[in-house]
């Protein structure tokens, strides 16, 4: 038996669960709500109760959706691995805690015990595979840890990778893995790639295109100011909210412990006796913590006389890579950047490309141009790897959420 568990009321991952339900034989497939969604609000979720509701019953009263009741025996969470993940995404908050935000997490604790409560009704129905959303957050991510710790199939549908989403032809994407295994995207794309059947036309122009959109990205309206200083390596750091509290076990992402561990990562694989600077990604501004949490590096680097570009600072980064021997990164995207600018690049996480750019520098160890070619093209690809339409069911009700619900309910 089949169990498609909605956790987000929004719009696409609702069509999304219905399309999957049409794709599978509907005898075997049931659809689960918690009613928790309907009365809590987790990340980007932000619907009314009472519109929750409506959804809720509109999708009991056609698609025989069964909502599921919290337990109230259920404690509150010994593992908050999920609820912190909702907590740091919501708020943005590097310094996000349970006690700094007591509302919020009261919120939170409830989705959770949602969540339980769905599992135990898994486990009573003797579940063979279940469907969730995203995966890492507190409505589901007690649900992703049971199928992760006993023999459940667990399938994760999200929002469509597309580089320019479509709002009335949207896609969603349907995977075995959860979308955050960054690792294991680079890995099916690097196999997609190197048995895709588009001609030899259209994937260099599927290259091309990935590779303007990533040089033209939103943050280069933001690089202001020239760098005349040469670096032997630039290091990027990563928004620290987006990526605290994904569970090593679920996501697979063996980040660094902070910013400042991450630098002297870099410092003792490439020697002290070098000139370094670091630039903090522009993202980090939404955090409003982030001047209290990265107090320790800018200190460190002024101690040590490495220069600091804070979250605030208009300087190009593609200056600072152009000015530098070696582009050291965690898992920011902006190391595909310096692949493309042909600069030396040394990657500690484990981003999606990773393993595209591993397996180009062993076909391409002395073409950068090649190499550069090779990593666009390839991640190019992730528009169409584990994308699906909406089916027709699927997308009345997307249309009918953005047009209906939207515009008439949401109104006060």
């Amino acid at each position: 038996m089949s169990y498609i568990i909605i956790n987000d009321l929004r719009a696409l991952p609702v069509a999304a669960a219905i399309s999957i339900r049409s794709k599978l034989q509907r005898k075997n497939t049931t659809i689960m709500i918690s009613r928790e969604i309907m009365r809590n609000h987790d990340y980007g979720q932000l619907d009314s109760e009472r519109l929750a509701n409506i959804k809720a019953h509109l999708l009991k009263i056609f698609f025989g959706a069964i909502i599921v009741e919290s337990d109230s025996e259920i404690e509150d969470a010994s593992d908050t691995t999920g609820l912190m993940s909702s907590l740091y995404s919501i708020t943005n908050d590097s310094l996000a805690s349970k006690e700094k935000y007591p509302d919020l997490w009261r919120e939170l604790l409830a989705l959770n015990r949602g969540a339980c409560s769905i599992v135990k009704e898994l486990i009573k129905c003797k579940a063979q595979e279940v469907y969730v959303f995203n995966g890492r957050l507190a409505y589901c991510y007690a649900i992703t840890k049971y199928a992760a710790n006993s023999n459940l199939k667990c399938f994760f549908y999200e929002y469509g990778r597309q580089v320019k989403i479509n709002r009335w032809k949207p896609k969603y994407t349907l995977t075995s893995f959860p979308i955050h295994r960054l690792e294991r995207w680079g890995q099916e794309l690097l196999n997609f790639y190197k048995f895709h059947k588009f001609l030899p036309a259209q994937i260099e122009i599927l290259g091309d295109d990935f590779k303007r959109s990533k040089l033209t990205n939103k943050f280069t309206e933001f690089y202001e100011d020239g760098v005349s200083s040469k670096y032997d390596v630039v290091v990027f750091l990563s928004s620290t909210h987006e990526f605290l509290s994904l569970s090593e076990e679920i996501c697979g992402n063996a980040l660094t412990n902070g910013e400042l561990e991450f630098l002297k990562k870099v410092i003792a694989a490439n020697g002290e006796n070098l000139k370094y600077a670091v630039r903090c990604h522009p993202n980090q501004t939404n955090d409003p913590s982030w001047q209290d949490s990265l107090k320790l590096l800018k200190n460190y680097c002024s101690f040590h006389r490495i220069d600091f570009f804070p979250p605030t600072s208009k300087i190009s980064s593609y200056q600072l890579i152009e000015n530098s021997k070696k582009v050291a990164v965690d898992i920011s995207s902006i190391g595909i950047d310096a692949i493309i600018m042909k600069k030396s690049l040394e990657i500690f996480g484990n981003p999606d490309y990773r393993k595209i750019f591993d397996a180009a520098k062993e076909q391409f160890p002395n073409d950068s141009f090649a190499l550069s070619k090779y990593v666009c093209e390839a991640m190019a690809l992730q528009v169409y790897l584990f994308q699906y339409k909406l089916s027709s069911i699927g997308l009345l009700w997307y249309l009918l959420d953005r047009v209906l619900f939207s515009r008439i309910l949401r109104m006060k």
